[in-house]
């Protein structure tokens, strides 16, 4: 697939609060001069890499919050307890304390839901550069949002604020 021209890309990623992006594409697509593409992101930690059994207070949290879910994989994250799994058709992760107490839920977004801002700081800070997955991250009534992006082989992952500030930066996971 071409990538689309920049204004393309950027009027889509204006129109996702309005539900017009409604298509994705795992194929990368042009946004003012960064690649971005569809997939989903998670906070690292050089911990996540093994699985874990969480303790019965956070797997019973995790029960009531989301019943019905299937496959869960936990892994530790900052020391807490990560439960990456699938909902509604969409990648999701979310924090416990050892206590079951729920903290940052992530979910993943096409990049044309990104919001304006966002999307302009990263045509603005990484023109050329290829973005390859974007989440939405909540936790504690605030709402930021990730993008994992590639220069120089080397992935990592921008946490920006909504109006475009950015947050973190971290090291990407590997997949």
């Amino acid at each position: 697939m071409r990538p689309l021209p920049v204004l393309t890309a950027v009027a889509l990623a204006l129109a996702a609060p309005l539900g017009l992006a409604a298509c994705s594409s795992d194929t990368p697509t042009d946004l003012s001069g960064a690649d971005v593409s569809t997939a989903g992101a998670y906070t690292e930690d050089a911990d996540a890499s093994e699985t874990v059994t969480p303790p019965p207070a956070v797997a019973d949290a995790f029960a009531t919050t989301y019943p019905g879910v299937g496959a869960v994989t936990w892994s530790m994250e900052d020391g807490r307890y990560e439960a990456e799994f699938m909902r509604d058709g969409t990648e999701t992760s979310v924090l416990y304390d050892a206590a079951g107490g729920a903290g940052a839920v992530e979910a993943t977004i096409p990049v044309a839901a990104l919001p304006a801002a966002v999307a302009a700081a990263i045509a603005r800070d990484h023109a050329g550069q290829t973005v390859s997955e974007a989440a939405r991250i909540e936790e504690g009534g605030v709402t930021r949002y990730e993008a994992e992006i590639t220069a120089d082989g080397a992935e990592t992952d921008y946490v920006y604020a909504a109006d475009g500030t950015l947050v973190a930066t971290t090291p990407a996971e590997s997949d």
